[in-house]
């Protein structure tokens, strides 16, 4: 069982403990995904990067094509092998749409207050942090680590009241990889491997996902 669905007990921790937290729809969980959160531990100094799969995601038009159990697994999959990365049922397990602020609170609960959050995002969704449920929450709970798409620029005039004006920006990796194109992909029955970890390919052909209809 990972330590993002059974925590350590603070207690046993001295100090704290910097942990990114990385959510995302993982439809399905891809190498790229796996290379921004190395990426992300090597620029904010943590210890430890919890994958969240949504539960809901509210900002999407349509519905993932996995479930959620199913999205839930394959990160756990894709995460098994690296000591760095952990998996986070809390998006999951929650009723109702997948707010940050609410995986947050929930992650503290979990945690305690030892941990120091750092939420991890994309440019795109950084810069719509300002019309979040919440937004202005989330200040107090975590700090904010953008990582960027090469050749990608990170505006300098946020202004203040908007929650990613604080956060650190860094390039991310070059591995170009796409969801979309991968359930296209696997729908089409060509080969995934330099995109997928193996494990996760072969749940996938065993639960008969992203078949074409």
């Amino acid at each position: 069982m990972g330590l993002g669905d059974e925590p350590r007990d603070p207690a046993d921790s001295s100090g704290e403990v910097r942990i990114g937290v990385f959510g995302g729809t993982f439809d399905p969980i891809h190498r790229g995904h796996l290379e921004v959160a190395r990426a992300a531990a090597r620029a904010a100094d943590l210890e430890q990067v919890l994958l969240v799969p949504a539960g809901r995601p509210w900002l999407r038009e349509s519905e993932p094509a996995a479930s959620p159990q199913q999205r839930l697994e394959m990160t756990r999959l894709a995460a098994r092998d690296d000591s760095l990365l952990d998996v986070s049922d809390v998006d999951v397990v929650r009723d109702g749409p997948t707010y940050s602020v609410d995986t947050l609170l929930d992650l503290r609960e979990r945690y305690g207050q030892g941990a120091v959050f750092v939420l991890i995002l994309g440019a795109d969704s950084a810069l719509t942090m300002d019309q979040w449920s919440r937004g202005d929450e989330l200040s107090g709970l975590c700090e904010v680590l953008v990582i960027g798409r090469p050749g990608e620029t990170w505006p300098s005039d946020l202004p203040p009241s908007h929650p990613a004006s604080r956060a650190k920006y860094v390039k991310g990796p070059m591995l170009q990889v796409s969801a979309t194109d991968l359930r296209e992909r696997l729908a089409a029955g060509a080969d995934v491997s330099d995109s997928l970890v193996a494990a996760v390919t072969d749940y996938i052909r065993e639960n008969g996902l992203y078949r074409a209809q």
